[in-house]
């Protein structure tokens, strides 16, 4: 317990030094008395922890044009397109998709919304990627159905859902 509060409280001084002050690493590393890569690793760790949140303010004034198609064809209000090369193959397709698609649930949820979450291969990679967040009195609810191991791997609908109610 004593190793993660020490984790925790160089990671947020890493964090403030490095985001607020625009401090370069290696000021970082001589004032905390650890090493580059060690502020390299608790920036990291204070980002996949929640500590530290980024955001890209796209400034485009509309939407990439397969964006609009796919808006258009779909009725739908806001589309987001991951740029991933063709040559990536499928696996790092769904990573890609799934890292966007967390960042963007994570810009969405707010306290007290209900989220539905259903199952499979890309939702279980979306919980992966979840940043943890917290909000009070937000709820993961599993929408009808569920698959089993032969369908989704070694994970099952309950764990799932929640991955996504943890993060």
């Amino acid at each position: 317990m004593e190793q993660n509060q020490d984790q925790l409280v160089k990671a947020l001084q890493a964090a403030q030094m490095y985001y607020y002050q625009d401090l370069p690493m290696k000021k970082i590393a001589v004032e905390l008395g650890v090493s580059h890569s060690t502020v390299s690793r608790l920036l990291a760790w204070a980002r996949s922890n929640g500590l530290v949140e980024i955001r890209i303010h796209d400034l485009r004034s509309r939407s990439s044009p397969l964006e609009e198609l796919i808006k258009l064809h779909f009725r739908l209000r806001e589309v987001r397109v991951v740029p991933v090369s063709e040559l990536a193959g499928e696996e790092m397709w769904q990573e890609r998709v799934a890292r966007a698609a967390a960042a963007y649930l994570n810009q969405l949820m707010e306290p007290n919304m209900i989220l539905g979450v259903a199952w499979g291969n890309t939702v279980n990679q979306i919980a992966a990627h979840l940043t943890p967040k917290a909000l009070l009195d937000a709820h993961v609810v599993q929408l009808n159905g569920g698959g089993s191991i032969p369908t989704l791997g070694n994970y099952s609908s309950g764990d799932i859902i929640t991955q996504f109610a943890n993060n």
